[in-house]
This record gives C-alpha cells, sequence and structure tokens, in this order.
C-alpha cells in the first residue's frame, strides 16, 4: 500500500484519469491530452456546470458534481463500477487493505483524490478558475 500523497499515487491518479480521457470522443472534448489540459477541462466543466455565486468551488461541491456523473465515465465507480477496485489499483492495496472500504467509503475518498490533482493541475499554470 502507497500513501495517497505519494508521487507514485499521483502518477496512478494522473494515468486513471488520462485512461478517460483517451477514451472520450474527439466531438465532445479537445483531441490534447496533456495533463495540464485534461485536468484544466475537468476544472472548467466543474466550475461551468455546478459552481455559481452561491456555491463556492470546493472539494464538498466537486464531490457532489462527481456523483451526477459528469464527463462520459470518469466517475461512473458511483455506478456502474467498483470504487473498491479503483482504489485498491491507484494505492496498490492487497485485497485485505482494500476491504476496509465501503463502497461508499471508496468513491468519496476516490473523488477527493482526482479532486486534489485536478485542481492542482488546472491552477499550477493560472489555468483555473476560482
Amino acid at each position: 500500500m502507497i500513501k495517497s500523497n505519494c508521487k507514485k499515487a499521483k502518477a496512478n491518479i494522473l494515468a486513471y484519469v488520462m485512461e478517460w480521457a483517451a477514451e472520450c470522443t474527439a466531438e465532445n472534448y479537445d483531441t490534447e491530452t496533456t495533463a495540464a489540459n485534461v485536468y484544466s477541462r475537468i476544472w472548467a466543466t466543474y466550475n461551468n456546470e455546478y459552481v455559481c455565486k452561491y456555491r463556492p468551488a470546493c472539494q464538498q461541491y466537486f464531490i457532489e458534481w462527481a456523483e451526477g456523473l459528469p464527463l462520459d465515465g470518469l466517475f461512473c465507480y458511483y455506478y456502474n463500477r467498483s470504487a473498491v477496485d479503483d482504489v485498491k489499483a491507484i494505492l496498490e492495496e492487497t485485497d485485505t487493505e482494500a476491504a476496509r472500504y465501503t463502497e461508499a467509503e471508496a468513491a468519496e475518498l476516490l473523488s477527493r483524490l482526482i479532486y486534489r490533482e485536478v485542481y492542482n493541475g488546472a491552477h499550477k499554470n493560472g489555468g483555473g478558475s476560482y
């Protein structure tokens, strides 16, 4: 098991998000799939769809937005994929370590991990808006 904030975990989250980006159709998204571009696109979509003057951009609202299945399947672990399996792969856990999560806990953890990387990646070069 690796810590969720180590370089390897961050690289695994990036790979997870980039795998989703590669599956998206060119008609829905830009064809450029650099990490900065994908993270900025996710952040911009979140802000456009969910954030307003009464609801500031924050982690809890990002998770609520993710539960609504935006973005053609990045967050499908809320409905038709095992979040426990996804967290297990990202954090390189054994079956015993992964068994400590319920599906709901794993989905929230995975959304928090994605939020952290999307937020940091989108704002790293000034590409994100608050």
